[in-house]
């Protein structure tokens, strides 16, 4: 498997309290990306978990 650094999500957003707007800056990011990969690749992530998204 490669390795593309940064942490999964779930740790991210563990450590940390996150206001509201940070908080909507990631899911935003997070669904213009799936959009993107559903609309180019055709790909549909069927298991969306924070521990399962990499953010950098």
């Amino acid at each position: 498997m490669l390795e593309y650094g940064g942490e999964p999500l779930s740790k991210l957003l563990s450590h940390r309290a996150h206001e509201f707007r940070s908080f909507l800056l990631i899911a935003i990011q997070l669904a213009e990306i799936l959009a993107q990969l559903h609309s180019t690749c055709k790909v549909i992530h069927k298991n969306l978990q924070t521990a399962n998204q990499i953010y950098y």
